[in-house]
C-alpha cells in the first residue's frame, strides 16, 4: 500500500503578506517569516557550507511562495520609478498568472 502524502506544514505556517519584505527585497529584516523556523544566512559566516545551505533553503521556499503568492503580490504592489522590478521577479522570473 502506498504511503500517505504528508502536506509541508511550513507551507501554511505565515499568511501571504508576509512574503511581500522577502519578495520585494530578498530580505526578511521584521521577522515576519520566522515561523518557518530557517536559519538566517546572514547570521552565519560568510564562507560557511552552513551559510550556502541555509541560503539555499530559503531560495528553494522563497520560490514556491513565489510561484502560489507572486501575482497576486504583483497586482497590489506599488510601482516604484527607481525600481520596477521586485527581488523575486528578478531571481524568478515573473509569476504565473492565476
Amino acid at each position: 500500500m502506498p504511503m500517505k502524502r504528508r502536506r509541508d506544514k511550513r507551507r501554511d505556517a505565515v499568511a501571504p503578506e508576509a512574503w511581500d519584505l522577502m519578495f520585494e527585497s530578498g530580505h526578511d529584516f521584521f521577522g515576519d517569516l520566522d515561523a518557518l523556523r530557517l536559519p538566517d544566512p546572514l547570521r552565519l559566516h560568510p564562507e560557511s557550507d552552513a551559510r550556502a545551505a541555509a541560503q539555499a533553503a530559503w531560495n528553494d521556499v522563497t520560490r514556491d511562495a513565489w510561484a502560489r503568492y507572486g501575482w497576486a503580490f504583483m497586482q497590489q504592489r506599488e510601482t516604484r520609478p527607481n525600481r520596477e522590478l521586485p527581488w523575486a521577479a528578478v531571481a524568478f522570473g515573473l509569476p504565473a498568472t492565476s
